[in-house]
């Protein structure tokens, strides 16, 4: 990556903003006061030399990565279309995080876990279990981001071309009149 043009402290905040796309964050971890952070961050993001820095770095890191559009929509389809009996065994038991296949582990989002106990007496416990719960990706949300990648979802408004006509007609009356009231 070509080194950057800015201002060292300027340059520091760009790379300080890449980390998790706060400006005021990056303001204080590049140096700027507290007090003015959130002012100094949306300065610096509203100076041009700077925002080209950001975008120019953005664009860098997803290239190196192999991050675009083909590859969200990638993720957007798998977590759309996910078969959820991937998660399950033949005997229909929850497979354990290292029995998933890639793909599958890649889908779950997280797993929740509670240890079940049986109480006796004063204060006494037994573990008998756990529950497993997988967390997947919402479908309706990927599918309804892919629908407008898509634009499936934008309100298209049909003209009959006898109506542009019309106008246009209207529209030629007029600045013929406009050109002979100037005579």
């Amino acid at each position: 990556m070509k080194r950057s043009t800015l201002p060292p402290k300027r340059a520091l905040f760009v790379k300080e903003y890449l980390v998790d796309l706060n400006a005021t964050r990056a303001a204080i971890r590049a140096g700027y006061s507290e007090k003015t952070a959130n002012e100094q961050g949306a300065r610096l993001l509203a100076n041009a030399s700077v925002r080209a820095e950001v975008e120019k770095a953005k664009a860098d890191r997803a290239h190196r990565l192999g991050i675009d559009a083909d590859w969200v929509l990638q993720w957007l389809i798998a977590s759309a279309t996910f078969d959820i009996r991937r998660l399950y065994k033949p005997d229909g038991s929850l497979k354990s995080v290292t029995e998933l296949d890639d793909e599958a582990a890649r889908i779950v989002e997280g797993i929740d876990v509670e240890d079940l106990y049986e109480h006796f007496g004063k204060g006494g416990a037994k573990k008998i279990g756990a529950v497993r719960k997988y967390r997947l990706p919402k479908r309706n949300e990927a599918k309804r981001m892919i629908g407008e990648h898509l634009a499936m979802f934008t309100q298209k408004i049909q003209v009959e071309s006898t109506i542009l006509t019309e106008v246009a007609e209207r529209m030629r009356a007029a600045a013929k009149r406009t050109v002979e009231s100037k005579r």
